[in-house]
């Protein structure tokens, strides 16, 4: 299969600033950078006028490597949320060291395209497709993704996936948060 021009910026941009210490920047349609070693990549059409959130994710050994995501859009457009959340999931990710030089060649990327938030219900979060759905949670000042299963991760009941999210953000259903879907496509 091959690989979605999400995924080819994505990868394109780890490698550039593994290798090179160089940032690509957008321009005029492209990606650049001042860089003998940096090929350009021309954006298509989607990619230079779309803005939304975006989820990059990388794995390594089919275990995830870092991820760091949006679900609102914070750049210009979709190549720019791809560049920020790529350099995210790469070097900011605290639950990981960055990326190495050496482990380039052993790395993967899914590109997740977040869609409109939609307020739901506790009992309509309880009944959403979690295969392509996900939630976002607010309370307070707390604030919390989960993304549908189009990562891997084992197969629950869209009940237990709702569970899953309160407890992995410490929010209770007692506190009234605020419960938003959303849809993903799934680049890879």
């Amino acid at each position: 299969m091959e690989k979605s021009q999400h995924v080819k910026i994505a990868e394109s941009l780890v490698k550039q600033v593994v290798l090179y210490k160089r940032v690509p920047v957008i321009r005029a349609g492209f990606i650049i950078c001042d860089d003998e070693h940096w090929q350009g990549i021309q954006l298509n059409e989607n990619l230079r006028n779309t803005r939304a959130g975006v989820y990059t994710t990388i794995f390594k050994d089919g275990k995830i490597r870092g991820q760091l995501g949006t679900v609102k859009p914070t750049m210009e457009n979709l190549a720019g949320e791809i560049l920020r959340t790529s350099l995210g999931a790469a070097f900011q990710d605290v639950r990981f060291d960055p990326i190495l030089p050496e482990e380039l060649h052993l790395l993967s990327y899914k590109i997740c395209v977040l869609g409109k938030l939609n307020k739901i219900s506790g009992k309509q979060a309880k009944k959403i497709n979690i295969n392509t759905t996900g939630l976002y949670l607010e309370c307070g000042y707390r604030q919390f993704t989960k993304l549908p299963l189009v990562l891997g991760q084992s197969p629950v009941s869209s009940e237990q996936f709702l569970n899953d999210a309160l407890e992995e953000s410490n929010i209770q259903m007692e506190e009234n948060p605020d419960i938003y879907s959303f849809q993903v496509e799934l680049f890879e």
